[in-house]
């Protein structure tokens, strides 16, 4: 697993359950601007320890068979990538194929805010 993808799961999980908090936190960066910062830039953002969490959340992805894409990634859907927040992490069950590119996604939170479960 690349220290990429340990970076996007660990600010997915700092930003889990704020709307609009990590598009806030990323605004003006060139990791925003890119839909990919270097290492530096996402770091900055995370707490001391943030690889040992975010360590656990992959594995705990893998035990559940869910595959992990994220900014980074070339599977990553592009119409979501352009999107104005775009999640930096998607589990995914299954197979993303090329005749998804319109399809409806089932999203779910597992820390969702009280406006979200509204």
């Amino acid at each position: 697993m690349s220290g990429s993808t340990l970076r996007w799961a660990a600010l997915n999980m700092k930003f889990a359950g704020q709307p609009g908090a990590r598009r806030s936190a990323l605004a003006g960066t060139a990791a925003f601007a890119q839909r990919s910062g270097g290492p530096e830039t996402l770091s900055a953002l995370l707490p001391p320890g943030w690889e040992t969490g975010a360590r656990e959340e992959m594995e705990r992805a893998r035990r559940f068979g869910a595959g992990v894409l994220t900014l980074d990634d070339a599977g990553y859907p592009e119409l979501l990538r352009v999107s104005s927040d775009p999640p930096p992490v998607l589990y995914v069950w299954g197979r993303l194929l090329p005749e998804d590119l319109l399809a409806i996604a089932v999203v779910g939170s597992r820390r969702a805010t009280p406006h979200g479960t509204h």
